[in-house]
């Protein structure tokens, strides 16, 4: 009975002794056994074993920005590459570090999906990408891969527009193939992964005067896409001009189904000032069968 209880007050005191504050804790220990275990993986033959690691490194914060880095720019296998670059933009707080990576491997990666996924990362980064615009845009004008280009131009939009990016946008609607232009089309309606405190998406660069004329233009592109895009942008933008509306309201009449649904949209989002609209509006609630979105533009034109 004694040696039990005397086992009994070894639980307790080992308890207490565990219990007790330290300069060191337990999860820092555990955080850098962590860190050294996959830092040491990075350097295994085996690929799998260091994709595993790239994946687990994000978890444990800044600390593994060097070595995710090291394994972006140096690792040969591209698809660890590709990894690391979707790792790194993972990362918050968002580093200048990380920033910097991915910029370097925009530029010079020989692998067209490490770009690919280095365009795409930087888009995650908000405001602090605009640090290396100009590598966006080069890669967004010039890179020899059209699915670099396309993931530049999407970047270009999400991190907030600017007046040198604005115009790499609209130069490309120049562009021959249809999801170059779509996308430049796109990337206007400053659609993002930022929202106010509504929960809203919330348009984050200047809409410059050659904007507006551009997406009217590209309303008539011969690719439903094009136009569908370019009517998302400006239900974002709401231009309450009378060209865009009446451009709006010919694309009520559009063959392709969702470029009407759109046209409804943006003419709802316009609100009042789109009243014009309205008879055309009513005429597609009784003959179109996507009358639904023309209804919702209608209430919202006369609300």
């Amino acid at each position: 009975m004694l040696q039990k209880y005397r086992s009994i007050r070894l639980v307790i005191a080992l308890g207490f002794i565990l219990a007790a504050p330290c300069s060191v804790s337990y999860a820092q220990i555990i955080a850098k056994d962590q860190l050294t275990t996959l830092t040491e993986d990075l350097k295994n033959s085996d690929r799998h074993v260091r994709l595993r690691a790239v994946t687990e490194l994000p978890q444990l914060g800044s600390k593994s920005i060097p070595w995710l880095k090291e394994s972006l720019t140096q690792d040969t296998d591209s698809y660890v590459r590709v990894r690391s670059a979707i790792a790194m933009a993972s990362i918050r707080p968002i580093s200048t570090d990380v920033v910097q990576a991915l910029s370097q491997s925009l530029q010079k990666d020989p692998d067209e999906n490490v770009r690919v996924y280095a365009a795409v990362g930087l888009g995650q980064l908000g405001l602090l990408a605009q640090a290396v615009l100009p590598t966006i845009i080069k890669a967004a004008r010039t890179d020899e891969s059209k699915d670099v280009q396309v993931n530049a131009l999407t970047t270009l939009g999400r991190i907030g527009l600017t007046s040198s990016s604005t115009q790499a946008l609209i130069d490309t609607f120049q562009d021959e193939l249809p999801i170059v232009r779509a996308t430049a089309a796109l990337a206007f309606s400053g659609y993002t992964r930022n929202f106010d405190d509504g929960g809203r998406l919330i348009w984050r660069g200047p809409v410059s005067s050659e904007v507006i004329p551009i997406l009217i233009q590209a309303l008539e592109d011969t690719d439903k896409e094009v136009r569908k895009n370019a009517e998302i942008s400006i239900a974002s933008i709401r231009p309450e001009t009378p060209e865009v509306i009446a451009a709006l309201i010919a694309k009520l009449q559009d063959t392709a189904d969702e470029v009407r649904v759109w046209a409804a949209a943006a003419l709802g989002s316009i609100g009042p000032a789109a009243r014009t609209a309205l008879p055309t509006l009513q005429k597609a609630t009784l003959s179109d069968r996507n009358f639904t979105p023309f209804k919702q533009a209608i209430t919202a034109i006369i609300r």
